[in-house]
This record gives C-alpha cells, structure tokens and sequence, in this order.
C-alpha cells in the first residue's frame, strides 16, 4: 500500500464525464468536473488509509481499513457502501450505491492510474502524477483501456481476482505490464 501514499495531482481523464453521465450527474456537472483541478491525499495511519479527494469547490474523504466495507459520501452528496481490497500491487475499491460502481488504482513510473466502471459498462480513465523527491513532474501516456467479451478486446496479463469475487462481477484489472482491460 506504499506506493499509493502521497500527494497526487489529476494529469488527465478519458471518458470520465461519460462514466458520471452514467451515474446520473448532469450534463454541465459532467463536463466540468472531467476539467476540474483535482489532487487527492493518500494517508496511512496504522491499519487505516485515508482518501482525500480535494477540487476548488469541495473536499470528500474516506477513511477505510483494506478489506473491511465503509461508508463515505460522494462529492455529489450520495451515501456509499465501499470496500478496499489489496490484490498484488492493484487496490480494488466496490462502492455499493443507488448505482454500484468499481475502480482499481495502480501506480507505475511515479504516475497513479485509476480505471472506473459505472453500470451498463461505461468506464473512466484517471491518471495521476505525483513529484519526485526533486519536485520534478514524470509524465507518462496513460494506457488505452480495452473491454473483452462484448466490447473490443485488449487483454494483455492475467491478474488474481479478490477473494470472493466473481469473475462477472470483477471491477477493472491492471494487466502485468500495465495494460488495463475491464472483465469480464
């Protein structure tokens, strides 16, 4: 869970207004939050983490042991249900809501990418950037994400699901290189 600890600053989202659209955000909300400054603070003491997600109009926090469910609220103000789990070096987050969502967070080359599915398999892709010791920025292209079965095709590695969960229910997986697909 190290690596996950920090200051991270939002580089970049692909698809991240498509995959709120999907939750029921409105369509201005949608398009503005995709734009929105963001930086989220990743904290640990002791066995408990702490999430906080802070834009220019408002701060949402979490705070979670890995494989206990919790409650927190969304930035629109909804109640969720969530759970954490630690697979690997992928976190796995399930947030059971009016709408259950799932995300999982890697971390490679000093950048955080998180992959997001809403129902009716729309997803997001967020990337992170975090500086180095020396205040310098490494940007790195976040990965093209691909869905199998109904949908085109991308599946690069083969990554352990939690334990517990279906492979139909398997939120996003981070490939072995990195490469994200979206199962099942």
């Amino acid at each position: 869970m190290d690596r996950f600890l920090g200051t991270w600053r939002l580089e970049r989202s692909e698809r991240f207004s498509d995959f709120l659209g999907r939750l029921g955000v409105p369509y201005l909300i949608c398009k503005f939050a995709s734009v929105l400054p963001t930086t989220l603070n990743v904290k640990q003491e002791g066995d408990k983490y702490t999430v906080e997600t802070i834009t220019t109009f408002r701060t949402k926090t979490a705070t979670f042991r890995l494989g206990e469910p919790f409650d927190e609220v969304s930035m629109g103000g909804t109640p969720i249900r969530s759970i954490a789990k630690l697979v690997g070096d992928v976190l796995f987050f399930e947030q059971k809501s009016v709408k259950p969502t799932s995300s999982s967070w890697k971390v490679e080359n000093n950048m955080l990418t998180t992959v997001a599915v809403a129902p009716g398999e729309a997803r997001a892709s967020i990337a992170c950037v975090q500086p180095d010791l020396r205040e310098r920025e490494t940007v790195m292209a976040a990965t093209e994400v691909g869905l199998r079965s109904r949908f085109k095709c991308s599946v690069i590695g083969v990554l352990q699901l939690p334990e517990g969960m279906s492979p139909a229910k398997a939120p996003c997986c981070v490939g072995q290189r990195g490469d994200m697909l979206i199962g099942p």
